[in-house]
């Protein structure tokens, strides 16, 4: 049992995993909805302690930047990300790469540790005149 529980301490170091003390730290946690609302929960009274209204419909993915000041949201359809601010708990802004007859889907997102610039991982559609 012994070897086991060391076994299992060395493979935690290893991989980065630490245990989380016992100090009474809670998480709140971002849940979407399919409304133009996300949750705010809180773990430790485990109630629904906000909402955030969204501008589109079905907030799909949450990616949250490595400061926690700022989540980005994408939307259902994959064309906006929303730009929620966590202090205030309201979308401050939005983007899209979509214009006129091209849509453009994204399908991974991952914001740099400046916030300055992100990396996407998209696809584009562009609807010709000769097409339904």
């Amino acid at each position: 049992m012994r070897r086991t529980l060391s076994w299992a301490a060395a493979v935690a170091l290893i991989l980065g995993i630490a245990p989380v003390a016992a100090s009474g730290q809670t998480a709140t946690w971002y849940i979407s909805t399919y409304t133009n609302d996300m949750l705010v929960w809180d773990e430790a009274s485990e109630e629904v302690v906000d909402r955030i209204e969204m501008k589109h419909q079905i907030p799909n993915r949450i990616v949250m930047n490595d400061a926690k000041t700022r989540l980005y949201v994408l939307e259902a359809s994959g064309q906006n990300i929303e730009i929620v601010d966590i202090g205030s708990r309201e979308a401050v802004d939005e983007f899209t790469l979509s214009h006129d007859s091209v849509v453009v889907r994204i399908d991974g997102f991952a914001p740099h540790p400046s916030d300055e610039r992100a990396v996407l991982f998209v696809k584009r559609y562009t609807k010709l005149s000769d097409r339904g």
